[in-house]
């Protein structure tokens, strides 16, 4: 960050801008933070994440909203489709195949604009053609070492640049009585999807 040209000149604890690229001279290092209001695990990990930042001189205010507001449509003005924001926080989730999740949050295509009424997942309007172009190869061959390839080279621009950061996975946890046989714990389905081998002892 002194590197960058942000500076903690009058010792508040707020990095300026001094001499940086992105921002007037004199700006704090200062950022809304916004997820869904009364979910306790998110608003809890706002605080930890704050106070993370905090440590190195970045203010971050939380302003948390409905989550009608934030998972609102394009049509509606919701803030995540039009790019509105500072930081988002929200869940993602994946499937057995990555290129859904790969295409829709990380290629340019999948940025929400008016042409293509907001549709895309690519709410941080992350631009990266070495991505692009892996992804896309991903998505259109048949083999999987070649997929396999293609995702790692993918993958590997998301963390040089992070568009998203991954904060954690939650728990998803499945109960049956102990008289219940034949139940089995699939990470891609629900907890029904194999109830034709269920049986009650």
């Amino acid at each position: 960050l002194d590197e960058a040209g942000f500076i903690d000149e009058d010792g508040d604890g707020v990095r300026e801008c001094r001499g940086c690229m992105y921002a007037d001279e004199g700006t704090p290092l200062s950022m809304k933070y916004q997820t869904t209001s009364g979910n306790q695990l998110r608003e809890e990990s706002q605080q930890l994440v704050s106070e993370m930042l905090a440590d190195i001189g970045i203010e971050l205010t939380i302003e948390n909203v409905p989550s009608s507001e934030l998972f609102g449509s394009w049509a509606s003005g919701a803030f995540r489709k039009h790019g509105n924001f500072d930081i988002v926080m929200y869940t993602t989730s994946d499937e057995i195949d990555p290129q859904s999740q790969m295409d829709g949050y990380f290629s340019s295509h999948s940025i929400p604009v008016e042409a293509n009424a907001g549709s895309g997942f690519n709410y941080s309007r992350w631009i990266n053609e070495d991505a692009d172009s892996a992804i896309a190869t991903a998505g259109s061959s048949p083999d999987t070492a070649a997929r396999k390839s293609a995702y790692q080279t993918a993958c590997e621009r998301v963390d040089e640049e992070l568009p998203h950061i991954y904060l954690y996975d939650r728990s998803d946890i499945h109960l049956t009585r102990s008289n219940i046989s034949g139940f089995d714990v699939n990470p891609w389905g629900n907890q029904s999807w194999n109830a034709a081998e269920w049986d009650v002892q």
